[in-house]
Order: C-alpha cells, then sequence, then structure tokens
C-alpha cells in the first residue's frame, strides 16, 4: 500500500485530482498506519555556519546572537542586510538564465513583542552613523558648491534672456535643473511611508537601507494611509533597479520643470509580530506580482522565558576586536568605487546554482509537492545568486575590486542553504496563520484534545464538543486526520446509527512536533544527490 506524501497530497486526492497518487486508509482498516504527516512545519534553523567564508561577518553575527541573546537567524538577515545596504547598488552578480541581480535583498523576522528587536537593530545601524558622522562635512562642501553652480548658470541664462537670446537661456536653465545634487550621505531609515522612501532615495542616488523593528514601513506601503491597494511599486522596481521617475520643479521664477529618474537600490529589514507579516503577506496584489519571492523569512522560535541571567556569569560583550573588524568590513565596502562591478561565479558554482534552479522549478508543476507555491519560487534562484555574492563581497572586503575573483562554491552552499531555510520559514508562517488550509488550521486545534484521550475514542464525542454536531464539518476533519495518518476509524454496528469508533495512532505523541518532512524545501532537497551539504 502506497502512503501519502504529504498532507496537500491527501487533500487532493479528497478531490479527486489525484486519484492514482496512492491509496488511503478504509474506515475498516486494522493494518499499522504509518507515520502521520506533521501537521506543523516546524523549518530548521538557520546555521551562522552559512557565514563562514566571510569571517568578519560570521564573528560579529555569532557575538551579536550571543550577547543580545536573540535567535542566530535573526542575527544573520540583520548582518546579511548590512552588507546589502553596503554593497547593493555597487554590484551586480552575473548568474547566466537569470541575467545580473543587484546586491540589495528584503528580509522580514517575525518576531513577538519582547523579542528585543530594536536592541538588535541597534547594533547594525551603529556602522552607518559612524560612516555618515565622517561624510556629511564632505557632503556639505560638495552640497554648497553645486548651488553655487546653479546660481552661476541661472546668472548667465537671465544675462542670455535680456540680450534676446532666449533659445540659449533656456538651454542653460534646463543645464542648471539637471544638476543632481551630491548624494547624502544618511541613507539609513526606519519607519516611513512609501513617499518618503522615494523622497529619500532621489537624495542618495538610489541607495537605501530600511530598518525597522515595528514593520510600519510596509504598513504604510499596504494601504494605511488611504489606498486600499497600498503603493508597494518602490518594492518591485527597487528589486531589479528599474527606473522610478519623480517630477521635480525648479524655481516658479524659471518657469523650467525637470524629471528626475531615480534608479532605486533598497535594502530592507523588518522586524514585526507574526500575525502582522501574515497581514503583509494577505495584502492584495502582492502575491500575484511576485512581490514575496524577492524576501528572506525568519520565523524562529521564541526565546521568551528561556533567557534567564546568571548574575555570576553575565552574557559577554561583543569583543572589541571583532567589532572593529566588521566595522572595516561595512566601511571598505563603503568606499568602494560607486561605478558597478560585475560578480561572477567559478564554473562549479554556477552549475550547482543551475541545478538547484532545475530542481525546485520541476517541484512546481500542476500536481507536483509545490506546485501551490509557484509564485514564491520563481525568484529562489536569483536570490540564492544575491545572497551568495554579499558572502563573496564581505570575504573580500579588503580588495577595491572584489570582482577580480570569481564567487566560489562554498559561498554558493551558503545561499542554497538560507534560501531554502527561509521559504522553510516561510511556509511554517503561512502554515500557521490565515493561509494555511482550514482543515489543517482545525486539526491543530483539536489536536492536544485527541492525544489526552487516546488510544482510543467515539468520534461523537469530538464532534459534538467541537462543531455541536455539525455533521458535515466533523467529517471534513475527520478525513483530514485520517487521510494524514493521525488517526484510524472504525464504524461500530449496535443494532442502531453505527459509532464511529478513532484509534490514536500510536506515533502521534513523537510526531507532534516533528520538522516537516515532505513537506519542507531543505528537507526535500536534502535527498537530492547534488545537494549533500543541506543533510543535517
Amino acid at each position: 500500500m502506497t502512503s501519502p506524501r504529504s498532507i496537500d497530497d491527501c487533500e487532493l486526492h479528497s478531490r479527486g485530482e489525484r486519484p492514482d497518487a496512492f491509496e488511503c486508509f478504509s474506515e475498516s482498516s486494522t493494518e499499522p498506519m504509518g507515520a502521520p504527516v506533521p501537521l506543523r512545519l516546524v523549518p530548521p534553523s538557520f546555521r551562522l555556519e552559512c557565514l563562514a567564508p566571510a569571517p568578519a561577518l560570521f564573528d560579529f553575527t555569532s557575538a551579536e546572537a550571543t550577547y543580545t541573546n536573540q535567535s542566530p537567524s535573526v542575527s544573520m538577515l540583520l548582518g546579511l542586510s548590512c552588507i546589502a545596504a553596503a554593497a547593493g547598488d555597487k554590484f551586480l552578480v552575473e548568474c547566466g538564465a537569470w541575467d545580473e541581480k543587484q546586491l540589495n535583498i528584503y528580509c522580514a523576522a517575525a518576531l513577538a513583542s519582547g523579542e528585543r528587536k530594536s536592541a538588535s537593530i541597534a547594533h547594525y545601524r551603529s556602522f552607518f552613523d559612524d560612516f555618515v558622522t565622517a561624510e556629511l562635512p564632505r557632503y556639505a562642501a560638495a552640497l554648497e558648491q553645486a548651488t553655487l553652480e546653479r546660481g552661476r548658470l541661472r546668472g548667465i541664462a537671465k544675462k542670455e534672456h535680456d540680450d534676446g537670446k532666449k533659445s540659449d537661456a533656456r538651454q542653460s536653465l534646463e543645464t542648471a535643473a539637471s544638476l543632481a545634487d551630491p548624494r547624502h550621505p544618511d541613507f539609513v531609515v526606519g519607519d516611513a511611508t512609501a513617499e518618503f522612501v522615494v523622497q529619500r532615495m532621489a537624495s542618495t542616488g538610489g541607495r537605501l537601507y530600511v530598518l525597522s523593528d515595528e514593520g510600519s514601513v510596509l504598513s504604510n506601503s499596504f494601504g494605511r494611509y488611504g489606498d486600499e491597494n497600498g503603493n508597494f511599486e518602490w518594492l518591485l522596481n527597487g528589486w531589479n533597479g528599474d527606473f522610478i521617475a519623480r517630477g521635480r520643479v525648479g524655481r516658479s521664477s524659471d518657469k523650467v520643470n525637470a524629471q528626475q529618474r531615480i534608479k532605486p537600490c533598497p535594502t530592507v529589514y523588518v522586524a514585526a509580530q507574526p500575525s502582522k507579516i501574515r497581514e503583509f503577506l494577505a495584502t492584495p496584489g502582492t502575491e500575484e506580482r511576485g512581490l514575496w519571492a524577492r524576501w528572506l523569512f525568519c520565523f524562529p522560535e521564541t526565546r521568551k522565558g528561556t533567557r534567564i541571567i546568571d548574575p555570576a556569569n553575565l552574557p559577554p560583550k561583543i569583543p572589541a576586536n571583532v567589532r572593529s573588524a566588521f566595522q572595516r568590513c561595512v566601511s571598505d565596502i563603503l568606499a568602494m568605487p560607486e561605478e558597478k562591478q560585475t560578480l561572477r561565479l567559478e564554473p562549479a558554482a554556477f552549475h550547482l546554482l543551475v541545478e538547484f534552479h532545475n530542481a525546485v522549478e520541476v517541484e512546481i508543476r500542476p500536481g507536483a509537492d509545490y506546485d501551490e507555491y509557484g509564485a514564491e519560487f520563481s525568484k529562489i534562484a536569483g536570490l540564492a545568486a544575491r545572497v551568495a555574492g554579499l558572502i563573496h563581497v564581505a570575504r573580500h572586503h579588503e580588495m577595491t575590486h572584489p570582482s577580480d575573483v570569481a564567487i566560489g562554491i562554498d559561498c554558493i552552499h551558503s545561499a542554497i542553504e538560507i534560501a531554502c531555510t527561509s521559504f522553510d520559514h516561510a511556509l511554517a508562517l503561512k502554515d500557521q496563520g490565515l493561509g494555511a488550509k482550514a482543515e489543517r488550521r482545525e486539526a491543530l486545534r483539536v489536536l492536544p484534545w485527541i492525544l489526552s484521550n487516546g488510544p482510543e475514542f467515539d468520534w461523537s464525542t469530538l464532534n459534538q464538543a467541537r462543531f455541536k454536531g455539525n455533521a458535515s464539518k466533523g467529517h471534513l476533519l475527520r478525513t483530514f486526520l485520517e487521510e494524514s495518518r493521525w488517526i484510524a476509524v472504525t464504524k461500530i454496528h449496535t443494532g442502531g446509527k453505527p459509532r464511529i469508533r478513532c484509534r490514536i495512532n500510536p506515533l502521534a505523541h513523537e510526531y507532534v512536533n516533528t520538522p516537516g518532512r515532505g513537506r519542507g524545501l531543505s528537507s526535500y532537497l536534502a535527498r537530492h544527490p547534488a545537494f549533500p551539504f543541506l543533510r543535517r
């Protein structure tokens, strides 16, 4: 007898869409049930060792996670976003069929209140505060020079106009209006509206680092202020660096209107409560336009209640040499030339990236394990390429041109693992929220009752307690639990209406919180011969 491969397979089978996929147990079956299909996907944890190819990045994220007693996944995404903010607009990764990718990334951490989000963000923001402090005097001098030059051109235009040379005067005014101000060094923002984000990118030459510990920047972009469909074009355009047009008006007396074309390169790190992240995921239009395929997610288990401090053994501070090494890493990247550098992959690294793309692609075909996640998977190979580029740049930060060295296969190993783990965290986030299948959500609610009433129970008892005797609702849940191998059902005839007796799977207690084998991308690819490094 062939067993169901996943909960989603069972649901397809129950609708008759995959009748040949497997056979489910009949109501009278007394055969062993086998392992139940996990109802809750417990995603694998992010391993900070993935950042080991870049020692400065690895050492600091490890120390920061220890000092704040924060989940390593939070420190990993913050560290990667920090490198992306410094490097995003300076590099492109050449990755064949996926063209060239900027190194900016979007990260979302689903963290409950009290998880010390602000403390972690403050550590990483401080590196850019130091940069801004050093750059502001140079920026002020360059801005003054640009202002004087525009004034000089306007003076020439006025003289030309007075001399009757109207065509020359207009040309001088247009030249004055087109002169760009120098890039403002302060490109780090917290919570902001979409309009402010675009305005800030216009002043910084397109680069931006959004660090939000409450997710308000996404609330603002997804419709808080009037537009129910939101205004998240800056996120879509900013992923590929597509130009954003922004109107710019000169002095009214000049009667010149110009338009700036901003080539955006924002990096975003948002930490918000899980319910808030799920709300963002459900925003109309975001899934259809592939917005969430661009994000790295982490949904770690809460640490509240386990952060016991021993007064005699306080958490160690971040070592000064570790902090200074990462400070130097960020500063070196910020100081690299503004001209774009193109990063290329070693042949073996490129072939592995292609293998990763292909392995995922076959699983989003209609009827395959991940067919309903086609939108989320559409950009996963390109996302992995960006992460590999970030690790590579952090590794070679002391070089003026990291593009002189090809991206190694160890960086691709790390990037693929991070991308797979991120997807599993996103899937777990959906599983436990409103985006989950109704039967799965209901099964999670009743499972504690079932496990406390084993090894057998009458279905009518549960049906009455949960659904007040509503047979149709109870039938859907019972079918789901049976096909997922949590229970086996037997009808007992006692002369009248048959009783429905349920036998609980003996392995149920063991599998309550088992990682979702067959549903998690990491566990699926770990069985693929090309990805042995994913096996844990």
